[in-house]
């Protein structure tokens, strides 16, 4: 997008105007106008995204130590600018990788192989860390406490990536056909995942962002 376009969206309205025609004498159903609109919604989100800068700091750390190993819980301190107001999902997923945009984070972070619930559940996604909540200037801040995601050993964090997703997650008790598995969070809008850096201090973790205007796919499939 060029400056003079830029410059001229700043600070005005963007509405987005759906024209749906219907011409012959063959009926048009309801199920194909959705696809149309649906379809429509993923490139409305795609530009929208492109005109709204979304940053995402996070912090991590673990005040716990036994044989060398930094054990649970983990303090997760996050920061996001850019949201649209209300709840986003945020979870932890299963790679450290951001090639195809944070598609290629894959799903959530499961060692135990057991479906999608609320941080608080006993049967959930380790990477499920539930909702992050953005003010009416679409900042959200929190501090999540979680015990199954260790900075140490098998199921560490490092290499993986958090992800900040389009919708509110339903915590696997919305009824819908993804509730079980992502929380029906929609898409996923910015990601950052941790590589190790081994220093006289110990172990420092650097976050590898993806912000939204470099992703080339929104939706997860």
């Amino acid at each position: 997008m060029n400056d003079r376009i830029r410059s001229t969206l700043n600070g005005n309205p963007i509405i987005f105007i759906l024209r749906i025609s219907i011409s012959g004498h063959e009926p048009t159903s309801m199920s194909a106008i959705a696809t149309v609109v649906g379809r429509l919604r993923k490139y409305v989100l795609q530009m929208m995204m492109q005109l709204t800068r979304i940053t995402l700091h996070i912090r991590i750390w673990s005040n716990q130590m036994w044989n060398c190993f930094l054990i649970g819980p983990t303090t997760v301190n996050v920061r996001v600018t850019g949201l649209t107001p209300g709840k986003h999902g945020f979870h932890l997923h299963e790679f450290g990788d951001t090639t195809n945009g944070c598609i290629s984070t894959g799903p959530h972070f499961n060692p135990n192989g057991l479906t999608h619930g609320a941080p608080e559940d006993e049967v959930r996604h380790a990477g499920d860390l539930g909702n992050i909540v953005a003010d009416a200037k679409g900042v959200a801040e929190a501090t999540i406490v979680d015990s199954q995601i260790p900075l140490s050993g098998p199921d560490s964090v490092v290499g993986r990536a958090f992800v900040v997703h389009e919708l509110e997650d339903d915590l696997g008790k919305g009824g819908h056909e993804l509730s079980l598995s992502t929380g029906n969070a929609g898409g996923r809008l910015a990601c950052g995942w941790f590589q190790s850096l081994v220093s006289k201090q110990g172990i420092l973790l650097e976050l590898m962002t993806k912000k939204s205007e470099d992703l080339s796919i929104v939706h997860a499939e």
